[in-house]
């Protein structure tokens, strides 16, 4: 689906510029009322996260196209290949 792409861009935006995988994110604003309206471009939902290389942030990772669990697990892959 075409608008994967956009929503991979904006879990990975979210996880940047929180410093925080997408999932937390998605667990704060399923508890905070309000806390999905900070940023309308960041997506709050499981797979992006943030990628950290000698304990620096370098950028971030975002996936999307299948189940969001599933999304989390193939971004997980993919950062974990930074280690």
């Amino acid at each position: 689906m075409l608008a994967s792409a956009d929503i991979a861009v904006n879990k990975a935006k979210g996880a940047l510029l929180f410093r925080r995988s997408s999932k937390i994110l998605e667990d704060t604003a399923a508890a905070r009322a309000g806390f999905h309206t900070l940023n309308r471009e960041v997506a709050m939902i499981e797979g992006g996260l943030p990628l950290m290389y000698n304990n620096a942030l370098v950028g971030a990772i975002g996936v999307s196209g299948v189940a969001s669990a599933d999304d989390g697990k193939i971004a997980a892959a993919g950062a974990a290949a930074l280690k």
